[in-house]
């Protein structure tokens, strides 16, 4: 299978191996990389800035051409199943830019057209991943044969003429897959991981290619690796120089910079107490949030309707601690933007945490305000249940029956109910209600609870003979207490 520039897939595996498996202990320095000179750009430059009349145009004539234009060029076709095939392309090309589905077309229009394409037999590699990744089996919930299943797709478009932005996107979603297949770290993760960045670095390099959707990829994948400290470091040495050449105007190449520099500082001080951090990973840590903090700065000034610029600045803030009324303003300035507001509560909350500059009640009083606030959805009433699952860890040498406090259960009881009203049975989610049930001892919660698990994840609960002496002693402590 051809890769761009003539790679094969072989060849890539191969040097996927070799990097991996030599990893360099004294790697240079980012701040070095960072002053040689930038590569000479092979791509042209953008027709529009982001800001610019016309751009959005034009960036919706860019994914109509890759989506609708790459099938009607390169895709299996059939008369069959064609016309649901490219309604659903349509669509989908629309939603990519606009992040919302055409006025023109219901909701469901896009799962419709292509449930009808897969059913008339389409066996066109994209609209299957389409249909694999949005609709039957989502690479988060991967099984082995899922992840098998993305594999085989992943090779079949890249043996195709698709646009390299979505031989990417199939990659890298079959990463994901593998990922969520095993709890152990299978090969395939990171030979599908570096597949996609090839074919990233390509797009950077060489293609036209708007900056929302340059933005998009390079954010889909930095979320991807960031946890893997030589992939982060691979993919944001190579793509910096190539993102301010091209994009030095715009914002996003900033906060991409600033992300990487904030877990580029944690890396030097490392994730233990302030205690255990040695003065030079102190000095470390300083130079390199300040970086960080700079080129958030400048992406503000550029560009404040990024929702990650925010974000990333209480990120920054929690590293430095330069004061409350700081987060504050960062904090109400994240959540304008409703996409951020999970993660913006939650950072506020681990700062107020007495471990980084508040305290218990601070922390807990924020946590039970955005319960209550009917500006919070999804999976934010959550954080109520993490807040004290942290605490409960923090205090765990001097309140070691943390749990069974009184203050406990009424919050874990109400985030819990909040949850299921606004999403649903979530299944998944009330494994963590029946344990917490069992911590904090309420034994009638308990076995209303167990009976709606629709199936058992044992290896939560320490193993499926764990779970039944958990439910048994349960049962009998409902009976003695009638």
């Amino acid at each position: 299978m051809n890769l761009p520039g003539g790679t094969t897939l072989v060849s890539l595996a191969a040097s996927v191996c070799l990097t991996i498996g030599c990893s360099r202990k004294d790697e240079t320095p980012v701040e070095v990389i960072r002053a040689t000179p930038a590569p000479k750009v092979t791509a042209p430059k953008a027709k529009f800035h982001s800001k610019s009349p016309g751009y959005t145009n034009w960036w919706m004539g860019w994914s109509k051409e890759i989506h609708v234009g790459g099938y009607q060029k390169e895709g299996t076709k059939d008369a069959k199943w064609d016309e649901p095939a490219l309604e659903a392309l349509k669509d989908y090309a629309y939603r990519r830019v606009y992040q919302t589905n055409p006025a023109s077309n219901p909701p469901e229009y896009f799962h419709d057209q292509l449930k009808q394409a897969i059913n008339s037999g389409c066996n066109d590699p994209f609209v299957l991943y389409l249909y694999d990744r949005l609709v039957a089996s989502p690479p988060a919930s991967a099984t082995r044969e899922v992840a098998a299943e993305y594999s085989r797709l992943a090779v079949a478009i890249d043996a195709t003429g698709y646009s390299p932005f979505l031989k990417f996107f199939v990659n890298l979603r079959t990463a994901q897959a593998w990922q969520a297949a095993s709890t152990n770290q299978l090969p395939e993760v990171n030979q599908f991981r570096r597949v996609a960045m090839n074919h990233l670095d390509y797009l950077l390099q060489a293609q036209e290619i708007p900056a929302g959707a340059a933005f998009d990829a390079c954010l889909e994948l930095y979320q991807v690796i960031q946890r893997n400290t030589k992939q982060r470091y691979d993919f944001y040495a190579n793509a910096e120089p190539v993102l301010f050449s091209r994009w030095g105007k715009e914002a996003f190449p900033y906060v991409l910079k600033g992300k990487f520099y904030i877990d580029y500082a944690w890396e030097a001080r490392g994730g233990g107490y302030a205690d255990t951090v040695t003065e030079h990973g102190w000095g470390v840590f300083a130079k390199r949030m300040k970086l960080a903090e700079k080129a958030l700065d400048k992406a503000w000034k550029m560009d404040p309707s990024l929702p990650q610029t925010p974000l990333q600045f209480l990120r920054v803030e929690l590293g430095q601690g330069r004061g409350r009324q700081r987060m504050e303003t960062w904090y109400e300035r994240a959540i304008k933007f409703p996409q951020n507001r999970y993660e913006a509560a939650d950072l506020k909350l681990w700062y107020l945490q007495p471990r980084w500059y508040g305290s218990e009640e601070e922390c807990l009083a924020f946590a039970r305000e955005i319960l209550k606030s009917d500006r919070f959805q999804g999976r934010v009433p959550l954080l109520v249940y993490h807040t004290h699952e942290s605490l409960a860890k923090y205090f765990k040498a001097s309140r070691p029956n943390y749990w069974q406090e009184p203050q406990v259960w009424p919050d874990i009881k109400s985030c819990f109910e909040r949850y299921f009203e606004l999403n649903g049975d979530d299944t998944d989610w009330r494994h963590n209600y029946v344990m917490c049930a069992w911590r904090c001892a309420q034994w009638t919660t308990l076995n209303e609870e167990i009976p709606k698990l629709k199936w058992v994840n044992y290896g939560y609960f320490g193993g499926r003979q764990a779970f039944e002496q958990m439910w048994e002693r349960a049962r009998a402590r409902a009976t003695k207490n009638k």
